[in-house]
């Protein structure tokens, strides 16, 4: 589905040169390799042999140009100075500096940076985009319910990472959307820990974070359990997070500031004295990426809008005992808020 690019007046650009995988596919609907270069009139998609056919059957609004060898890269590169362009908005995020100099060698054309524009655009959702992030949640969930079963005494982390992927795949994903965190014991201090060999001991947190990829969004999820009885500290912890994910949750609409959501959870986590162990921002937006604007932090200026999708995750990391994160995906509506994680946040001892 082709979005068309509006903006061109208020960044006074001529056209705008597409290079990350996320607004190529955004803008034209549909995924390969190579650049999109978008003016007021006319569209061009730069490829190679790998996708020249399939792109041409999926997007005939725009002029398909054959860049499988530097002879016919430098011929396109004509076309577009042919075009007397002065300036062109690029995705200044993603472009290597060897394809810009090929591409701005000419004094005459200048470059302008409109990546923050091109992410800020990617914040609101459509409905379809909407549905495709459910049925990624949804996958997600229906593969960790599946797997439930595996995690119990004795089994590796890094065989509970391989089953959920599995299962992911199996249930009509494309990919998973980040590499999957399995973590337990100690351990669960990492908030980013890598999956080991390490083997589920009696009294272990464990901490599974994970996400489905599709039609290209993505989903986020986190939950943690414990291996047969939770101690007294464990129960306070679990409370903690779970209480300040909820009163975040419960503050979430069309209009309030991020920064303002992140400090409803700090100060949740400070009545259990834990708010030191919170190492990290609240949350962030989901979508083609699964981390992407806005950003739900002590330090952003944005405001959540209608349509947006952010997670809601806090966690307390104690070292040397281990942590709790929780985290949901978040549709922001006009009057509250929609949660797409159906999946209990409940505390689950696992015998």
């Amino acid at each position: 589905m082709y979005k068309k690019i509006d903006f061109f007046e208020d960044e006074e650009i001529d056209a705008v040169l597409l290079n990350a995988q996320e607004n190529i596919r955004y803008f034209t609907g549909i995924d390969f390799e190579g650049t999109v270069l978008i003016t007021t009139c006319k569209k061009f998609i730069f490829t190679d042999s790998r996708y020249i056919e399939d792109v041409a059957k999926e997007v005939s609004e725009f002029s398909v140009i054959d860049c499988t060898t530097e002879g016919k890269y430098k011929a396109a590169k004509l076309k577009i100075l042919n075009e007397s362009f002065k300036r062109i908005g690029i995705d200044a995020d993603s472009l290597f500096y060897s394809d810009y100099l090929k591409i701005f060698s000419d004094k005459l054309i200048v470059a302008v940076d409109v990546s923050k524009r091109l992410n800020e655009i990617r914040m609101i959702k459509e409905e379809f985009e909407i549905e495709n992030m459910k049925t990624a949640q949804k996958i997600s969930e229906d593969a960790l319910k599946t797997v439930l079963p595996y995690i119990k005494e004795g089994e590796l982390e890094c065989n509970i990472v391989n089953e959920i992927e599995y299962k992911i795949k199996k249930f009509g994903a494309e990919k998973i959307s980040f590499d999957t965190i399995v973590i337990s014991g100690t351990r669960t201090s990492l908030p980013h820990g890598k999956p080991t060999h390490k083997k589920f001991k009696k009294g272990d947190f464990v901490t599974i974070d994970f996400g489905s990829v599709y039609k290209g969004y993505c989903s986020d999820m986190t939950r943690t359990f414990v291996i047969g009885k939770a101690n007294k500290k464990q129960k306070k912890i679990y409370e903690c997070v779970k209480n300040s994910q909820e009163t975040a949750i419960n503050c979430v609409t069309d209009g309030v500031l991020c920064k303002n959501v992140d400090e409803t959870a700090r100060s949740v986590m400070s009545k259990y004295e834990f708010e030191k162990y919170f190492r990290h921002s609240l949350g962030h937006g989901v979508g083609l990426l699964v981390h992407e604007l806005p950003f739900v932090s002590s330090h952003s200026k944005m405001l959540l809008r209608k349509n947006m999708i952010v997670t809601i995750e806090p966690g307390v990391y104690i070292p040397d005992f281990g942590g709790v994160r929780i985290e949901d995906m978040i549709l922001v509506t006009s009057s509250g808020f929609q949660n797409l994680n159906k999946f209990t946040k409940e505390l689950i001892e696992i015998s």
